[in-house]
């Protein structure tokens, strides 16, 4: 019995001092999130795929038409986070990479200087149901910028 004890209790030590991955906090953001808006619903779904990649899908739905759909990828290289979505018919069909620049408990910005728009994509989770997507830049000189209000589904 004391040496059961005793490996239970390493197996636990073992399972704590376990290094959490850096994509960890995003876990919050699994799941679909939905937001009606009088053109359609905007969705969007994430899927943990391992502990170096989260894959996302948002779309725009009006009736039975999508009027947008981006694939994303949120990716551990080296050390650095990027956020990386690929909108079919946009920038030649490849994806567009924006890395953390900063992050909080609850807030995380990435950013493309390169890119004139979007520039900066920032995620802020509200509460376990809620999550604010901004998305901003320049278009044609003038600054832009739209924010995303995301119910849990």
């Amino acid at each position: 019995m004391k040496k059961v004890l005793t490996l239970f209790i390493g197996i636990l030590l073992f399972a704590a001092c376990k290094e959490s991955s850096p994509l960890e906090p995003f876990e919050s953001w699994l799941g679909t999130w939905t937001e009606k808006q009088a053109d359609g619903t905007f969705t969007e779904s994430w899927k943990k795929e391992s502990d170096t990649l989260f894959l996302g899908v948002s779309s725009m739905v009006s009736g039975k038409d999508t009027l947008f759909q981006e694939n994303i990828r949120l990716v551990l290289r080296g050390k650095a986070i990027f956020y990386i979505p690929t909108i079919p018919g946009q920038n030649e069909d490849k994806p567009v990479a924006f890395k953390l620049i900063t992050s909080s408990d609850k807030t995380w910005t990435f950013e493309n200087k390169a890119h004139d728009y979007p520039s900066q994509i920032i995620y802020t989770l509200n509460n376990q149901n809620s999550i604010t997507a901004t998305i901003q830049g320049t278009e044609n000189n003038r600054s832009k910028k739209f924010s995303l209000f995301l119910k849990r589904k």
